[in-house]
């Protein structure tokens, strides 16, 4: 729990000085807490496809965060074919936070990113799987025809 608050640190600050009652403010601060703290969570699961890339052309060394690849400048960014993928997505946790017992603490603990190509991540954004996933990511995936590795079952080196 200590790491979570030093990576969310500023955002955990900013809701303790806002007015809370106000709900744009609150579900703009759940969602920016939650994507911070993805930008240094380890992808667990990597698609077919996209290791399949990573083997061609970036000699297997698989990115674990997204913060490896996301320092570049934005043009370079915008020619990397992989994504860094919620499984839950955002406004999904962000709900599921708001709606319930559920603390923010509790979805970050339970965050898992998935690596998958750029193409897979249009064709969830098209199926209407970008912010609801009402039958969990496995059902998405599969609707979508994402075929996910566990990232540890493989003998790969891993990048930073």
């Amino acid at each position: 729990m200590k790491n979570i608050k030093i990576h969310i640190g500023p955002t955990l600050e900013l809701l303790r000085k806002n007015d809370l009652s106000n709900q744009w403010i609150r579900e703009k601060l759940i969602k920016e807490t939650l994507r911070r703290h993805s930008s240094i969570t380890p992808a667990i699961y990597i698609s077919n496809n996209a290791y399949i890339l990573i083997k061609k052309y970036y000699g297997g060394a698989i990115p674990r965060i997204k913060y490896a690849y996301s320092k570049f400048d934005k043009e370079i960014r915008n020619l990397y074919p992989l994504q860094f993928e919620h499984l839950h997505p955002v406004n999904q946790s962000m709900k599921a936070v708001i709606e319930s017992d559920i603390s923010i603490a509790e979805i970050i603990e339970n965050n898992q990113i998935c690596i998958i190509t750029k193409a897979e991540h249009n064709n969830l954004t098209e199926k209407g799987y970008k912010s609801e996933r009402p039958n969990g990511w496995q059902d998405a995936y599969e609707k979508t025809g994402i075929n996910v590795i566990l990232i540890e079952s493989l003998n790969v080196k891993i990048g930073i």
